[in-house]
């Protein structure tokens, strides 16, 4: 699923009101939020540690693997805030600050790894926002570029790509992780991976 997945069906129903696009996008910016709740919320970034299991001696038990996993904190754009965004009075800006907005929507969302059944941990997550900005311009610049030639699905489209890429591109994020081992049972030490280009959007 992507943006345009959502945006393009709601654009088909083009009504009278001047403000038709900013309603299409805010709810479709809420339904590709949460399909991203979706595909964040299940096993998809890489954990690497040591679970030392109580013995004489203590047993150290390596674990690794994409056993992590985020619980959303399910935020929601709201109209004002995509509208505010949307008719700032600068054409130039209003897509990079769209951009933004999901970017920070984005970052709020996603703060909260976890990893049942292996390990039992509660590590926030902080995750930068830059590249969501740099999209919104480079979206405007392809647009210009593009110039006469655009049509409506060709907006949509690199709209929707500039977005996944946004996402795609954050740089990596190393955290530490410590916790319970469940499987097997003892005191983990590690360190959680988290990159945003191993989920597929």
């Amino acid at each position: 699923m992507s943006l345009k997945t959502f945006l393009k069906p709601l654009l088909n129903q083009r009504s009278k009101d001047n403000d038709w696009y900013v309603r299409a996008t805010f709810e479709a910016m809420n339904y590709y939020m949460q399909e991203l709740e979706n595909k964040l919320s299940v096993p998809n970034q890489n954990i690497v540690g040591t679970t030392v299991v109580p013995g004489t001696p203590p047993i150290p038990t390596p674990i690794s693997g994409p056993i992590g996993y985020f619980i959303p904190t399910y935020q929601r754009f709201n109209y004002s805030e995509v509208k505010s965004a949307m008719w700032c009075g600068d054409g130039t800006r209003c897509f990079v600050n769209l951009f933004n907005l999901f970017g920070k929507k984005f970052a709020d969302n996603f703060t909260n790894l976890r990893a049942n059944p292996v390990l039992q941990i509660n590590s926030m997550v902080t995750i930068p926002i830059a590249t969501f900005g740099t999209c919104g311009t480079e979206l405007i610049e392809t647009a210009r570029a593009i110039g006469a030639a655009m049509t409506p699905d060709t907006f949509v489209s690199i709209e929707s790509d500039f977005l996944a890429t946004a996402i795609s591109t954050i740089p990596p994020i190393t955290i530490p992780v410590t916790g319970f081992g469940l499987i097997p049972m003892g005191t983990f030490t590690g360190s959680a991976v988290i990159n945003f280009s191993t989920v597929a959007f």
